[in-house]
């Protein structure tokens, strides 16, 4: 339930004034923070198969149905996302 009080408009009817808000908290601000980046990194692994994001590429790959492929320097495969 919103904090707040009861009043009234100027012809008498009632209205709801809601307190204004605090502050925002510096965790809250934080994990904001780090939704955004999170959701970004997810945006970019997966429109650039390429891209090798530690735990975020071979999950958004598992999703799309292909397969991760962590790299061979022996034969010169590069990491990435690999349709199967």
């Amino acid at each position: 339930m919103s904090k707040g009080r009861w009043t009234t408009d100027g012809e008498g009817r009632p209205v709801f004034v809601p307190e204004p808000r605090g502050p925002r908290s510096p965790l809250t601000i934080a994990l904001g923070l780090v939704l955004a980046v999170l959701v970004v990194l997810t945006v970019w692994t997966f429109a650039d198969p390429s891209a090798d994001v530690p735990v975020i590429s071979p999950i958004v790959c598992s999703a799309k149905g292909d397969a991760w492929y962590t790299g061979d320097a022996a034969w010169g495969i590069p990491a990435g996302c690999y349709a199967r």
